[in-house]
């Protein structure tokens, strides 16, 4: 679909697209094609977060108790 070429094409665009839509993918749904994009994208997310200082990437081993999930 129109929609998954545009995730292959640039997953940090299109991730920042669909948040501010307030749209959900569900993992279980997604093909290979579609999750590695998908990871990707998150990837981006991610370094955007850290470099933005929104959290600090860890060092080391943390404990399971401290991880906060994220949708």
């Amino acid at each position: 679909s129109a929609q998954w070429k545009a995730i292959v094409k640039d997953p940090a665009k299109f991730v920042g697209k669909q948040v501010a839509k307030g749209v959900e993918v569900s993992w279980h749904k997604l093909n290979k094609e579609q999750r590695e994009a998908m990871t990707e994208a998150k990837r981006v997310e991610i370094k955007e977060w850290v470099a933005s200082k929104v959290c600090r990437a860890a060092i080391g081993e943390v404990d399971p108790q401290r991880i906060m999930k994220m949708r």
